[in-house]
């Protein structure tokens, strides 16, 4: 976070630059195809992430939109309709680990993550432990990986690199047939089945190793499941 300004609250970086190596993965799919909106997609791409990272409260959709002057409708057609392919966003980045972080110090990282929620309309929310506050919450949980290069001042000045993430679905969502019509309303598809997070963890680190080859001098792989 040392490339944003705190006090203006706007990012010194440019956001639409940094993310330029990554425009084939957000208006292409897997096959190659593009669709007649795609460049709708990328106009949007860069204010949602720029949203995401400026510091402050509110980083909902409507919250989004409001603070960088974007209608919410457009946000919100982002994030439910795009037709991109996530995966192609992933194996991009395990396929362009930048030389610094793919050091011999570098160690794969799994950790759960927690986003708080206080609707019910957000695929996979509950009552659920949430790492962020140490007790149980209405939030999504999902399991993310990084590799990660130690800072000389704890995380302070740590480098990551994200690797890969996917949404942990409980139990009762992605089974019971009482969840049955909020999964449809969420999208989920019919196929999904139940994994525990130890078993999305393993899949991530089994796709970051496979997807280039181990990434160079990495020393192991932790994982902090709960």
């Amino acid at each position: 976070m040392s490339a944003v300004s705190y006090r203006s609250h706007t990012p010194k970086i440019d956001i639409r630059r940094f993310l330029a190596p990554l425009r084939d993965a957000f208006t292409t799919r897997l096959d190659g195809r593009s669709w007649p909106r795609a460049a709708n997609t990328w106009r949007v791409a860069p204010a949602y992430v720029e949203g995401l990272i400026r510091p402050g409260s509110h980083k909902t959709l409507r919250g989004i939109g409001k603070r960088l002057d974007i209608n919410e409708h457009r946000v919100r057609r982002f994030i439910s309709e795009s037709p991109w392919e996530h995966d192609a966003v992933q194996d991009h980045l395990n396929e362009h680990i930048p030389e610094k972080i793919a050091s011999p110090e570098a160690m794969l990282i799994v950790d759960d993550v927690d986003i708080l929620k206080h609707g019910y309309n957000s695929v996979g929310v509950k009552t659920q432990y949430a790492g962020s506050l140490g007790h149980l919450a209405s939030c999504q949980v999902g399991v993310d990986c990084v590799l990660a290069v130690p800072g000389d001042h704890y995380n302070a000045d740590q480098l990551t690199w994200p690797l890969g993430c996917e949404i942990y679905l409980p139990q009762d969502w992605a089974t019971d047939d009482e969840f049955e019509e909020r999964r449809q309303d969420c999208g989920v598809p019919q196929d999904l089945h139940f994994r525990t997070k130890p078993e999305i963890a393993l899949e991530l680190l089994a796709r970051a190793r496979e997807a280039s080859g181990p990434p160079p001098g990495v020393g192991g792989a932790r994982l902090r499941i709960r």
